[in-house]
């Protein structure tokens, strides 16, 4: 006879999160942000849509982001890639409106973390859902790139991908995201 422990979980019902499935979707934040951001400025490189002008000053930084095509972590490329196609729908959607925030932040990088928690604390006023999760990735992709064609440095460009994950983690995203099934969830 199976016990309570035994059976499979119902349908529908939110399991609570292992400690550890938590701490695996904060480690693996960081890679999906930096395929995310590797996907999407591939995206708009080849569409001509980036205005990021590829000169000596922001070389460092462009370097940074090409560096994010590291495969070695398959499952967490694929889900960063998928997250970038889905990304350029919400990003056509919202560009003009994540420029006029990111404009209106005067980034600095004394600033910049608690000016980016600010905007996004507000994406997740209603709640947390895989379109916000997503739109905050949008979001930190226009800080990374207008970061880049202020020909802020590659280790800024560094600062806003840990502003990201750290947001994820202070802001409780990441047990949202492991009681959803952890990233792999998003392929679904």
């Amino acid at each position: 006879m199976a016990s309570a422990g035994d059976l499979p979980p119902e349908e529908g019902v939110q399991q609570e999160p292992s400690e550890d499935s938590e701490k695996t979707v904060v480690s693996e934040t960081e890679g999906v942000f930096r395929y995310f951001m590797y996907q999407r400025f591939q995206d708009e490189a080849e569409r001509g849509d980036t205005e990021v002008q590829f000169t000596e000053a922001r070389s460092d930084a462009l370097e940074e982001l090409r560096s994010c095509n590291d495969t070695s972590r398959q499952h967490i490329a694929t889900i960063g890639r998928r997250l970038g196609e889905v990304g350029d729908e919400i990003d056509a959607k919202y560009r003009d409106q994540f420029h006029d925030m990111i404009e209106s932040l005067h980034l600095t990088p004394g600033t910049a973390y608690d000016t980016f928690a600010a905007v996004a604390r507000r994406l997740f006023r209603s709640g947390i859902s895989w379109g916000r999760i997503i739109a905050l990735l949008c979001f930190g992709y226009e800080i990374a790139i207008t970061v880049i064609r202020r020909g802020f440095s590659g280790s800024f460009l560094r600062r806003i991908i840990r502003f990201v994950v750290d947001f994820i983690f202070r802001e409780r995203i990441a047990r949202w995201i492991a009681e959803h099934g952890g990233w792999v969830a998003v392929m679904s």
